[in-house]
């Protein structure tokens, strides 16, 4: 080969790194993070983010080529006598960033890898286990509605092709959705955008799904799917760290508020009047342990722990029912703890009570009657019902959950106990992972402290106390 078609090669090869260099430039600037206003529409902001990233990629597979192609020049300039064999290999990265680059500007090829299964195929596999982590029945029966109510709104495709704009849309759509979707007869069969255009279009559209009930009991379960899902089959997570924008066209979140120490005062008294021991015991245990309505219905004789002079429930150990062990129906993994018993519950014979009952026989029979489905929802009616007669009760507002709010202010405010034990007493997660090592369940000193800890100054509970010829 003559010198002068080598150079002729090498000025060619230098206009194309001029180019190169001139394209990756302008990925470069195209890539660089955009600013937007606060309150910017979040599809368009994930628009803008995914279009960032194909710039980027578009950027780096430019520079990638460019360098090999440097290398290649100085190669040649280096060594005439190479020439043949670096002239073919210089055609076949030409060929090869012909094709790379007349795909970019649309979306950046990635190698397939093997294919993935469709998202509606993994519902069942995800639901086991959940079962298998003994997640609340309730809730993991509730999550295919969610699931396949997402599906039905942006379709049903292979689990790493969704991205964030997809569950925000659905977010977007909920905000307009009754909160009776489930459960109004018209529409339980409606997909999220027919719901919220039939809610639309009545002359008195019914109130929409709080933000809540948006965050919690639809967003974070189908997160909570793919992020499990990312783990299992080995993609990016598209929702890892997104941030989540509902629509100010949700209903505002009705927050619990916890009853004033006159008005816990005055159902306690109310309820102390009552024969059966359900209606009797439950408000005074809902505020000294601070446990849920369904914890408390769903326990037996045989829960209760000693721990010297002072009593616990341990909500950690399978029921017995019908002679077999079965799943205690716990919220989540957090609920499964021991539970510290007040002395005042000695004092009103409550535990005395409990242990006159058969050991594996119910606390509460009367709420596990065989024409009762649901005992937490029974047992949360007849409580609204007792709240209502002592004048006590305001709807959403104040219920029997506000004495979880009323139990964790006395022993933050009053007791003064450290976070870690008001968390593992009321079963709540902690905040920090580390935190929770070792300090599962409750100690025996623990226990003890909670039980003999002061009562708030201005509440009365004297109607429970024992007095001379009561019975």
């Amino acid at each position: 080969m003559g010198r002068d078609v080598l150079s002729r090669s090498l000025a060619a090869l230098a206009a194309e790194l001029e180019a190169l260099r001139k394209e990756e430039f302008r990925a470069g600037v195209r890539a660089l993070p955009t600013w937007f206003e606060e309150g910017e529409d979040p599809e368009l902001i994930v628009h803008h983010q995914a279009r960032r990233k194909i710039h980027e990629a578009q950027r780096d597979t430019l520079r990638g080529v460019r360098q090999r192609l440097d290398g290649l020049g100085a190669a040649l300039s280096q060594d005439g006598a190479a020439w043949e064999a670096e002239r073919a290999m210089h055609d076949r990265l030409v060929d090869r960033l012909a094709s790379t680059t007349s795909a970019l500007p649309a979306s950046v090829e990635v190698a397939q890898g093997p294919s993935t299964p469709l998202l509606s195929t993994t519902i069942d596999a995800y639901l086991s286990r959940k079962r298998e982590d003994e997640v609340g029945k309730a809730h993991v029966d509730g999550l295919p509605r969610r699931f396949r109510g997402f599906i039905e709104h942006v379709g049903d495709k292979p689990i790493d092709q969704y991205t964030a704009s997809d569950l925000q849309s659905f977010t977007s759509t909920l905000a307009r959705v009754p909160a009776t979707w489930s459960k109004e007869a018209e529409i339980k069969d409606l997909s999220a955008r027919a719901a919220s255009e039939w809610n639309i279009a009545r002359r008195q559209p019914l109130p929409r799904m709080s933000e809540t009930t948006i965050r919690l009991g639809y967003a974070r379960p189908i997160r909570t799917w793919f992020a499990w899902l990312a783990l299992e089959h080995r993609f990016p997570n598209p929702f890892a760290g997104m941030r989540l924008a509902v629509p100010k066209s949700a209903k505002n979140s009705v927050r619990r508020k916890p009853l004033t120490m006159p008005e816990l005062t005055r159902w306690l008294a109310y309820a102390e009047r009552q024969s059966r021991p359900d209606d009797r015991f439950l408000p005074l245990l809902g505020f000294l342990t601070g446990a849920r309505i369904a914890e408390l219905v769903f326990t037996q004789a045989r829960d209760l722990r000693q721990f010297g002079d002072a009593w616990a429930l341990s909500l950690a150990e399978p029921l017995i029912v019908d002679g077999r062990e079965v799943r205690r129906p716990l919220k989540n993994a957090n609920s499964a703890r021991l539970v510290a018993l007040h002395d005042t519950l000695v004092e009103a014979g409550f535990i005395k009570w409990a242990m006159d009952r058969p050991p594996n026989g119910w606390l509460f029979p009367h709420l596990h009657q065989a024409d009762i489905v649901r005992p937490s929802d029974t047992a949360s009616k007849r409580m609204s019902r007792s709240m209502k007669a002592a004048g006590v009760h305001e709807p959403l507002v104040k219920v029997f959950h506000s004495l979880r709010h009323n139990s964790r202010d006395w022993l933050e405010r009053v007791v003064k106990l450290p976070d870690s034990i008001v968390r593992r007493q009321m079963g709540h997660a902690a905040e920090d992972t580390a935190e929770t090592y070792g300090e599962d369940p409750l100690l025996p000193e623990e226990v003890q402290r909670i039980a003999r800890a002061p009562l708030p100054e201005d509440l009365d509970i004297t109607p429970y106390l024992p007095r001379k010829g009561r019975r």
